[in-house]
């Protein structure tokens, strides 16, 4: 099966993905989806320098940028408004109509398979008064928002707009969805909220050579269901975690541990092109059962830093999708 998790954070402005009076073009990506009165730290001022010599050191990150709202914020602009997410299986956006909503970063999203086949991206506001055109994943001919009834092709364009025609000035054609950057690898859907992104594959160039070397079976994989619930710590806390073996051989010791080898001098950790990877056999003793599977496949892990990772193993056999929790370590969902 497929299981998703997704770090909670609130609802924030809508100001830059809507308006009557803004044309389409006005609207960048990430733009109005900052905290009101907030700007980023400055990066002179975090230490950028003498963090990344602390950490060639074996040190960790400061204490400070698990907690500022201020690095929150700067993680925000310069990370996950830039960065692709693991949207859902391409299987979910199979036939014409077929729509998938979702988030990336702070940015609601929604994609599309268009009658030509082509997928679509958009941020998942309608451009008049801010209400979401997709409420969840479906199938239709179009897109309408359900507040004032504004309607919308599936590739974005704004079809039916009730009583704007009385407006002075106004034309459908400065009104279409706010693009985002669409993609696809093996299988798997991604987005980006940054619609002029370079395309996936030269962001992560080592992504489809390792994937040819480590054969993580993809192809084999079949959706079954998503989850999605909140993780109770800055997301840095989780990809720490998820990406580090050390804890496995005591943590995990009934689990994990006892299902592949843990033993330092067999664990790979392979870290290629801002991809965390890490590998290893199952012990012998389960490799011929349910939670043991092929001893030529192996456990598991390849993180897409930071928004995205596979853990292809019978024990474990889910992709999930990162989105940032809010500021102060976890909102209430």
């Amino acid at each position: 099966g497929l299981v998703e998790w997704r770090g909670c954070f609130p609802w924030k402005g809508v100001e830059g993905w809507w308006s009557v009076r803004s044309p389409a073009s006005e609207a960048a990506p990430g733009a109005g989806w900052g905290i009101p009165g907030r700007s980023a730290a400055p990066q002179a001022a975090l230490g950028l320098d003498e963090v990344a010599q602390a950490l060639d050191k074996g040190w960790t990150l400061p204490a400070r940028w698990y907690s500022d709202p201020d690095v929150a914020e700067l993680e925000y602009q310069q990370i996950f408004a830039h960065s692709w997410t693991l949207l859902c299986p391409e299987s979910k956006l199979a036939n014409t109509g077929d729509h998938v909503v979702g988030s990336s970063g702070r940015v609601p999203v929604v994609v599309t398979r268009d009658a030509e086949g082509k997928l679509h991206g958009f941020v998942n506001v309608c451009r008049h008064r801010a209400h979401p055109v997709a409420m969840k994943d479906g199938c239709r001919k179009l897109l309408q928002c359900r507040y004032h009834g504004w309607t919308y092709t599936l590739d974005g364009r704004l079809e039916n707009a009730p009583r704007m025609s009385r407006e002075m000035d106004f034309d459908r054609e400065d009104y279409s969805l706010v693009p985002v950057a669409v993609d696809t690898w093996r299988g798997f859907v991604f987005v980006n909220p940054d619609a002029a992104a370079a395309p996936l594959m030269d962001v992560h160039p080592a992504l489809e050579p390792l994937a040819i070397e480590r054969n993580p079976g993809f192809a084999d994989w079949k959706f079954r269901e998503r989850w999605t619930y909140p993780i109770q710590a800055n997301w840095k806390v989780f990809v720490e975690n998820a990406t580090g073996g050390y804890h496995c051989p005591t943590v995990h010791t009934k689990s994990f541990s006892d299902a592949f080898i843990t033993d330092a001098h067999v664990y790979e950790l392979v870290e290629i092109g801002g991809l965390l990877c890490q590998f290893t056999p199952y012990h012998a003793h389960r490799a011929n059962t349910l939670c043991g599977g092929s001893t030529g496949r192996g456990f598991r892990l390849i993180l897409l830093s930071p928004t995205a990772c596979w853990p292809p193993a019978a024990l474990a056999p889910f992709r999930r999708s990162a989105s940032p929790p809010a500021l102060h370590a976890c909102a209430r969902p």
